[in-house]
């Protein structure tokens, strides 16, 4: 919390939960290593890690809380593995740096202004299994040019691309609207 001295962390595998605001506002966070073992990041947990580039998430993390990586404006790339079966209320809300992200099959809704603010985002690959878009999950994502929709998907809410103004293609399953 606020350790603005910190700049490396390795979580060992005997850690399983990052507790709320662990890590929150360590500014100069730049390189994080999590290990098989881990089950849970709780809310807030690296929040406005501002030197954060990039994340890989274990296979063993079942759940991401609630804005657990909001604000962290230069992390590029994550990487979410196939276990990961929640993604909370803004977890990535204003990621601005953020290029791709992978949304695994274990993960079976896409919550409610996940990636909101990810005004850089280009690639989004949702894997089969994923059936609800929140409404604004993927608000205010500018550059993103297309999405596909798995054929697991039964809902989008009617905002769930707002303010998306490059989404040109929506393609489901193996159909395009435009």
């Amino acid at each position: 919390y606020d350790c603005t001295s910190l700049q490396r962390i390795k979580v060992p595998t005997t850690v399983q939960v990052i507790e709320e605001m662990a890590f929150i506002n360590c500014v100069n966070l730049k390189k994080v290593e999590l290990c098989n073992g881990l089950v849970h990041i709780a809310n807030h947990a690296f929040s406005s890690c501002t030197s954060i580039q990039q994340m890989r998430i274990p296979s063993s993390v079942k759940s991401i809380g609630e804005v657990a990586f909001v604000n962290c404006t230069n992390l590029e790339r994550v990487e979410l593995s196939e276990g990961l079966e929640e993604i909370g209320v803004e977890a990535f809300l204003d990621c601005k740096s953020l290029l791709r992200i992978n949304i695994p099959s274990t993960i079976k809704v896409i919550r409610e202004r996940t990636f909101r603010g990810c005004r850089i985002l280009v690639d989004v690959e949702v894997g089969e299994g994923v059936e609800k878009i929140m409404e604004c999950a993927f608000d205010s994502c500018m550059s993103l040019p297309r999405i596909k929709i798995p054929k697991s998907g039964t809902y989008i809410h009617p905002q769930a691309f707002h303010h998306c103004p490059r989404l040109t293609e929506v393609r489901f399953c193996d159909e395009v609207d435009q």
